[in-house]
């Protein structure tokens, strides 16, 4: 093993340490905006694609179907914007740090014509020193996202360049660890993408689901129009059944290490509890805020932008969760369960047709909330509590497939962060055989 020039980080002696600048050329994209493309012309990159791609390529063969399209001549086309395979290409601007220096490999194998655009840096060359595939991988080492971070300008939007770009270090691997090590991340980016797709298509399935049980119900053949559209003739208009109780405003000097688990507007997902930041308060609380004690089948609620990409911020409470206390801006929905069903109420709140009556009623701009008085005037369709039962079972093991994707897909993106950490810094080498084989140094 040895160190790199800089003396920062150890790597194996057949490594070495390249700058950009030594791999690449470097060349600005076309800024034609969003508002001139369209479905027909030369295939287009626009750099808003580039910060989607979760996989780091764009294959033409594979994307070109809903990839944007210019409707230029060729001869308005610069050359070096022109992208063929093997180019590295940069977004050259991001909102956040992690989309700092967000790049994609091309992969053009039929030569099709496509563009790179606005905002966009384009790094041509290293077909000899770098594999195509490894490209997708090699600025991942924190030590090199931490390089990018350091050359970025501005204060809402940081933004790279040519120039600076060229300064950055990377590791260079022999070629044929390099397509070992390649063929191992790729892997697991395949397994990633099918469950990527397994959970697109189950969620498509669940809002259908939800869209017909939750206005159609099981097996009416009689139906009556109410305000809320048309439902079964043997259901129910109820409003003014949920009473929501705000959580209490702890102060920073309550928190402790170890104790009752504090649930914040942060802890809450789209339907589940989000765990990884809890903060804690003393055990003695549970007894001296006992209004604020959470208990199992709970529903709670954001009361401040309690929707954000066109779902609600809300979880239902299970045994794991119990005890714990209610912060703030959240909200605990009380009701009658022995009228109404938790799993099936908890649903129906998420359901589309519910969520746009809920957001004529959010008062405030900046930071909406929910007013406790507008909340009861919402109306509800409520079936049978037999029937409630069996809507929310019928609902619940989509969710449950969901939540077994979900962790299947956490656990994927935790196996190829860590296999990133030691492949591509070379703290663990693959073995270049016939077969890849994983040894440590």
């Amino acid at each position: 093993m040895s160190k790199d020039d800089r003396g920062k980080v150890e790597i194996p002696n057949e490594w070495k340490v390249e700058s950009l600048g030594n791999l690449f050329e470097f060349y600005g994209g076309m800024p034609f905006s969003r508002s001139a493309l369209g479905d027909s012309g030369f295939l287009y990159l626009h750099y808003g694609d580039i910060h989607k791609r979760g996989n780091g390529k764009f294959d033409v063969a594979k994307d070109s179907a809903w990839l944007p399209r210019v409707d230029i001549s060729i001869e308005e086309v610069k050359e070096n914007a022109l992208l063929h395979d093997g180019d590295l290409v940069f977004a050259d601007a991001s909102e956040d740090y992690d989309g700092i220096g967000k790049s994609v490999v091309i992969e053009n194998k039929s030569g099709e014509t496509f563009v790179s655009g606005l905002h966009t840096i384009i790094a041509k060359g290293s077909s000899k020193e770098l594999d195509l595939n490894f490209k997708r991988y090699f600025l991942s080492p924190p030590f090199v996202r931490n390089q990018f971070i350091r050359i970025a300008t501005g204060a809402t939007v940081y933004g790279i360049s040519k120039a600076n770009i060229k300064k950055i270090n990377v590791l260079v691997p022999p070629l044929s660890e390099q397509r070992k090590i390649a063929s191992i991340l790729s892997s697991v980016d395949e397994a990633i993408e099918k469950t990527e797709a397994i959970i697109e298509q189950t969620e498509k399935v669940k809002k259908g689901l939800m869209q017909r049980l939750l206005t159609k119900g099981i097996g009416h053949t009689r139906f009556q129009q109410t305000d809320i559209g048309e439902i079964p003739e043997e259901w129910k208009i109820n409003h003014g059944f949920i009473k929501i109780v705000s959580g209490y405003g702890f102060q920073a000097s309550d928190y402790v290490e170890k104790g009752i688990p504090l649930v914040r507007i942060n802890n809450i997902g789209y339907g589940e509890m989000l765990e990884d930041d809890f903060i804690y308060l003393p055990t003695p609380f549970a007894t001296e805020y006992q209004k604020f004690l959470l208990k199992e089948n709970d529903i709670i609620m954001a009361l401040n932008r309690p929707i954000t990409n066109g779902k609600l911020k809300i979880a239902i409470i299970k045994n794991k969760h119990v005890p714990s206390i209610l912060y703030q801006r959240i909200g605990k929905l009380v009701f009658d369960t022995t009228k109404y069903h938790p799993e099936y109420i908890f649903l129906y709140l998420q359901s589309p047709q519910f969520l746009k009556q809920l957001e004529i009623t959010f008062v405030g701009s900046d930071q909406p909330f929910i007013k406790n008085s507008e909340f009861a005037k919402l109306p509800f369709g409520i079936p049978s509590l037999q029937e409630q039962k069996k809507i929310a079972e019928i609902l619940g093991s989509v969710d449950s497939k969901l939540r077994v994707e979900r962790d299947k897909y956490d656990k994927l993106l935790r196996s190829k962060n860590a296999l990133m950490q030691v492949l591509l810094t070379g703290k663990v080498r693959v073995k270049v055989k016939e077969e890849a084989e994983v040894v440590k140094t």
